[in-house]
């Protein structure tokens, strides 16, 4: 007998996942808006203070930027926030902040979305919708969401990029796995 099996990029999306994610956003933003809580002593100067800096034209270079030992990645990525905000009068920190925080917050729910693919091209559908829960209701990935750290978005991108590896083996999926 001639058995075709399925392409696990073929199957049916769980369709369900999405209000996975927005439970997952909502806790997090429960998270955002009840409390305010330091990782690192310096993560705020380190990175949201390059951002206003390089927005609003006063504060502080640590020394790391002046050396070039911190990359700029992160703070071109918050000044790009703060530009936006900035052009839409939502130049208080007051507004910015809690709207970055919510952006992260977002960024984080892409390991729900990646954690169900991953798993469900490699083990089963039912393993996949089990990781995605797992992922949206994880305490660590709750409480490290809204915080703009490069350990944090790094994270992000490697679970990303691995998508592109358990899916059908293409040149664009190898490139796109290359890129993330």
């Amino acid at each position: 007998q001639n058995v075709i099996l399925e392409e696990p990029d073929q199957k049916s999306f769980w369709a369900k996942i999405h209000t996975i994610a927005l439970v997952g956003f909502l806790i997090r933003l429960i998270l955002v808006f009840t409390s305010d809580y330091i990782i690192h002593p310096d993560e705020i100067f380190q990175y949201l203070e390059q951002a206003h800096r390089l927005e609003f034209g006063y504060g502080i270079i640590p020394w790391e930027y002046r050396y070039g030992i911190r990359s700029w990645i992160l703070p071109g990525l918050l000044f790009g926030l703060l530009h936006t905000l900035h052009a839409m009068h939502l130049d208080n920190p007051n507004f910015y902040i809690p709207i970055i925080k919510m952006f992260f917050c977002i960024l984080s729910i892409s390991l729900v979305y990646s954690s169900y693919f991953i798993v469900r091209n490699i083990a089963s559908e039912d393993a996949g919708r089990l990781a995605s829960l797992f992922t949206c209701f994880w305490y660590e990935l709750i409480y490290f969401s809204s915080k703009p750290t490069p350990e944090v978005l790094s994270a992000y991108l490697l679970i990303f990029s691995i998508v592109f590896l358990v899916v059908r083996p293409t040149r664009k999926n190898a490139v796109l796995f290359s890129f993330f």
